[in-house]
Order: structure tokens, then C-alpha cells, then sequence
């Protein structure tokens, strides 16, 4: 039998993740808000949130499928920065590393935001 208070313990432990960090200096509009969130929800990260003025957070457990989905998330990105001009100044980060305080369904879907440091490190590295 699957033991999930043992699985959910695990998960809230350092779990490796890879961070996509996409930053709107300017802020978001509200329909350059839904453009992203399609992106987001299309490309089904393990969790993504929207952290105000203008900054979307998706994160994806690292697995192999994982670390393809975070790479086809920054592409994604980027093949709308290069053809929507209200994107041009959009900041790209990826970072990946442990992350805490991770709590997450049976199916892997995070729930809450996590912290640690990969989070900082995704913010930080722009393209």
C-alpha cells in the first residue's frame, strides 16, 4: 500500500525543481496578463503563480520530462517576446535547486509557493 504521509513528507522536504522566472518591468496589462497565463497553462507546469507588479513563477519537479517542459516553457516565452512588440523588455530567468516547503497533490501539482533559493537565482538570471 502507497504511504502519502510518507510521499507528502518527502515532497515538503528539498525537492529539486527548475524555476522559470518571466519579469514585466513595466508591470502587466491585463491582456498581456492572459497571453502569459495561456503560455502557463498550456505548457502545465508543476505550479505557477503570478506575483504582483509583474513577475509569473512556474517551477517543474526535475526529471527528465521535467527539465523539457521548463525549456519549452522559456522558448515558448521567448517565440512571444519575438513576436508580440508589448514584450520586448520581458525579462526570462531559469535557475534549478532545491526548493522548501513544497506541498504538492498526489499527481505532483504544487499548491502553495515554495521557497528557496532557485527561486532567487531565477529572478536574478535574465534573458
Amino acid at each position: 500500500m502507497f504511504d502519502w504521509l510518507k510521499a507528502i513528507k518527502a515532497l515538503k522536504s528539498n525537492s529539486v525543481y527548475a524555476v522559470v522566472c518571466v519579469q514585466v518591468p513595466d508591470g502587466v496589462s491585463p491582456e498581456l496578463g492572459l497571453r502569459l497565463r495561456d503560455v502557463f497553462n498550456r505548457l502545465d507546469p508543476d505550479g505557477w503563480w503570478f506575483i504582483n507588479p509583474g513577475s509569473f513563477l512556474a517551477i517543474f519537479a526535475v526529471n527528465a520530462a521535467g527539465r523539457d517542459r521548463a525549456k519549452a516553457m522559456v522558448a515558448a516565452i521567448e517565440n512571444l517576446k519575438s513576436t508580440d512588440p508589448e514584450l520586448l523588455d520581458v525579462h526570462i530567468g531559469r535557475a534549478e535547486g532545491p526548493l522548501s516547503n513544497v506541498s504538492a497533490r498526489p499527481d505532483g501539482k504544487v499548491l502553495d509557493l515554495p521557497t528557496g533559493k532557485a527561486l532567487n537565482d531565477a529572478a536574478q538570471d535574465r534573458h
